[in-house]
């Protein structure tokens, strides 16, 4: 019978079962202890999938769209051209009655001079060359003219012809369809041509130093207009 000495024991008993030195207590850590769980992260833009219906689309501009703009336009540029046409008529009458007002017994001619200084033709209206020509671009001539016949076709401006046979412009109320149609007022048509040569020659005529229709800055590229024919305006208002 062998004898259980202490260091039997240790040896054959008690080591086998501690594979490590004893250790102080904080050195083990708390005694439970849970493992964390590492969270994913999920990318919800590669996941999830965004509907056609509600997807925003860049806005495409149409060509109605144009149309509907250069439309606006127009119709803003017409009516600042109107402005300026009763803006010249007033201011016209007054002035030249000012002066007439202050001569004594003038004589036909005289009377005719000043109406004319001051815009005015012998029937009341305003000259359409001496409102319309830009003395310092043609195109923007052009474009004046292009203005007005808007103008006279929607009956914002009425078109007649002094003693000498010139057209002259007044402003004046578009009728309604039924009052035109019981009046019997009926739109005609006219060609007016114009070119480079035929304008320089009415800047000449007329004497016109200055544009009634105050001058528009332009690029080189819109001030280079060749010769064409501009299809003119509607007329023929009772009123006139």
């Amino acid at each position: 019978m062998t004898l259980l000495t202490g260091t039997y024991w240790v040896d054959k008993l008690a080591f086998p079962h501690n594979k490590r030195p004893p250790l102080s207590g904080f050195l083990y850590g708390p005694l439970s202890v849970q493992k964390r769980v590492r969270q994913q992260t999920q990318r919800r833009a590669r996941q999830e999938r965004i509907d056609p219906s509600q997807a925003i689309r860049p806005q495409q501009l149409q060509a109605e769209d144009l149309g509907r703009q250069e439309t606006a336009n127009l119709t803003a540029i017409c009516t600042e051209i109107r402005k300026i046409l009763v803006s010249t008529q007033q201011r016209g009458e007054k002035l030249a009655t000012d002066v007439l007002s202050n001569m004594r017994e003038p004589s036909r001619d005289q009377i005719l001079e000043v109406m004319y200084k001051y815009n005015i033709s012998d029937d009341g209206g305003v000259p359409l060359f001496k409102f319309c020509i830009n003395p310092r671009s043609f195109g923007q001539t052009v474009e004046n003219l292009f203005y007005v016949s808007f103008l006279v076709r929607d009956g914002s401006v009425g078109v007649a012809l002094d003693a000498s046979d010139l057209p002259t412009l007044h402003p004046s109320t578009p009728a309604l369809p039924s009052e035109a149609q019981r009046k019997g007022l009926q739109k005609h048509q006219a060609v007016f041509s114009l070119d480079f040569e035929t304008w320089r020659n009415l800047i000449e005529v007329f004497d016109i130093k200055k544009p009634l229709i105050p001058h528009r800055n332009e690029d080189a590229e819109s001030s280079q207009v060749s010769i064409f024919k501009h299809y003119f305006w509607s007329y023929g208002w009772e009123a006139i």
